[in-house]
């Protein structure tokens, strides 16, 4: 008796305990805001993406903070993504959607390069909401229709900057197929260089994603204004069988390989983490309220309103990713960034 009443109360000491920690979370966030940091100017993915999560990830999270959306651009992410390791308070209260390819510069640079003043295997990754299909266009006025129509040629292409997003993908095409897309730094985001390529300042997107274009120029794939040279990813879109993919046209095992790590952080598109050493509850609370936003029918409703695509990627997935990325082995890890630097 003595035995059972004793197990008994250690049982109901760990209820309350269990109890406690979630009366905690709740209290921290009651009244509270949660600031939700994007990576990229208005009206691109990233902002549509973070936006509509901050609007909804709230309503799942214990105490039900107030969203506060703040757009953070430069140097292709890495502004946010310095200021959300180093900067940001590391109570919970504030989170960013980050600019996925950045995961890669600790394994391409090394931690003490220049700029790269974050790890991504320390962040706190909450969730990713698409695995996107990146893709290079034209406009259809240079009569380029083809990556063998490309090659050889020297293309102007809109960038924000950095060796991270429109850069890599050019940087494939340079490397291993002979083409010459060269960057034209200083816009904001993809709405900006859309807005650049209507107005003929640049001929050429590299790097923009097959669900955006359809989603915010429809008109362009409607009217045949823009030829669709290649898309890239680890595996083919299904919505695009007519557009080259990537792997297909590289015949050397080895070329393959390289992009295949290089590509591998597609699957984690629309990256939302917060900062180190956030306490273990709230890091749980957050992942716990993401992995319930995409199944609450308001937000898929608002999804489907804005044409997002939804495919999620939970934290616990990315972190399987990144200790399998960071694992490679130091001679891949040199072609990759030969690729990443376009060398």
């Amino acid at each position: 008796m003595l035995r059972k009443a004793l197990l008994c109360g250690l049982a109901a000491l760990a209820m309350g305990a269990v109890s406690a920690r979630a009366d905690t979370v709740e209290d921290f966030y009651k009244g509270r805001s949660l600031n939700l940091y994007i990576a990229s100017g208005p009206g691109g993915g990233y902002d549509a993406y973070g936006r509509l999560l901050a609007q909804h990830l709230v309503n799942h999270l214990p105490g039900h903070p107030q969203q506060v959306p703040q757009n953070m651009p430069g140097a292709g992410g890495r502004t946010l993504t310095n200021f959300l390791y180093n900067k940001a308070p590391q109570d919970g209260t504030a989170i960013g959607i980050l600019q996925s390819p950045i995961i890669m510069d600790p394994l391409v640079y090394g931690k003490e390069a220049q700029g790269v003043l974050y790890d991504p295997l320390k962040f706190n990754w909450i969730g990713s909401l698409d695995q996107f299909t990146p893709m290079a266009v034209v406009w259809h006025t240079t009569g380029i229709k083809s990556i063998d129509d490309a090659k050889g040629k020297e293309i102007k292409f809109g960038s924000s900057g950095g060796d991270v997003s429109e850069r890599i993908y050019a940087n494939i095409l340079n490397t291993m197929m002979g083409t010459k897309f060269v960057p034209v730094a200083g816009y904001s985001g993809s709405a900006e260089i859309a807005l650049a390529m209507e107005r003929g300042e640049v001929p050429a997107f590299v790097g923009w994603y097959w669900a955006g274009m359809k989603r915010t120029k429809p008109e362009w794939l409607e009217k045949n204004l823009v030829n669709v040279l290649v898309q890239f990813g680890i595996t083919p879109n299904p919505d695009m069988k007519n557009v080259p993919f990537i792997l297909d046209l590289l015949k050397n095992p080895d070329d393959q390989k390289v992009v295949r790590i290089v590509l591998s952080q597609l699957a984690m598109a629309r990256p939302f983490a917060a900062p180190p050493n956030v306490p273990k509850e709230r890091v749980a609370a957050l992942r716990a309220a993401f992995d319930a936003t995409p199944t609450d029918p308001a937000f898929l409703a608002d999804a489907k309103q804005q044409q997002l695509d939804i495919t999620p990627y939970s934290g616990v997935q990315i972190d399987a990713l990144l200790k399998d990325m960071y694992s490679t082995s130091p001679e891949l890890v040199a072609r990759v960034k030969a690729t990443w630097e376009g060398k």
